[in-house]
């Protein structure tokens, strides 16, 4: 995907509902750009499965390879690149989602095992119809995230989420953090 986009293993942009799903081939995408005072997020976001998430991901897993190393200005995880929706907390019994392979981005990135950022986001879009799935939870519940992350500098990096203003629940991460 070019800079500044989206895109995952299954869809680049979700704010519908993804059950049951996988994805297993490597995700790659360009550099984004830089901050601004006007958009603080001007990174290209990568997700395993899903390169944004606004909606709702439950019984779904991805295993290739995302992001690249020395690619700067990235948001990267095994799983999404940005969580805004919710992850493994449908209410089921069992629900689950997880993220099995290597994360990678270069300087100025946001990387996690998992997700590269999970964050309730308030994306107020006069005219936009919302998918049925769509929520602004900024949840993770009852998901793993297994594989290496690895960032450049002046980066941050999670074992299972780069950042977390969200809430997290019943989560835990197998796998180093070097950057």
């Amino acid at each position: 995907v070019g800079s500044q986009g989206q895109a995952g293993g299954l869809v680049g942009w979700n704010d519908g509902i993804i059950t049951y799903a996988f994805a297993t081939g490597a995700v790659t995408g360009a550099a984004g750009l830089g901050s601004n005072t006007d958009n603080n997020n001007n990174q290209t976001q990568l997700g395993g499965l899903v390169g944004n998430n606004h909606g709702t991901i439950d019984f779904a897993f991805a295993t290739g390879p995302v992001g690249s190393p020395g690619v700067a200005y990235l948001q990267v995880g095994g799983l999404v690149g940005q969580n805004g929706g919710a992850i493994g907390n449908n209410g089921s019994v069992g629900d689950f989602a997880f993220a099995i392979g290597a994360v990678n981005a270069g300087d100025n990135s946001t990387a996690g095992g998992l997700a590269g950022s999970n964050s309730p986001d308030n994306n107020n879009c006069s005219g936009c119809i919302p998918g049925v799935g769509d929520n602004n939870l900024g949840t993770i519940a009852n998901s793993f995230a297994i594989g290496p992350v690895t960032v450049g500098a002046v980066s941050i990096a999670g074992g299972l989420s780069g950042t977390g203003e969200g809430t997290f629940s019943l989560t835990s991460a197998f796998g180093n953090v070097t950057g």
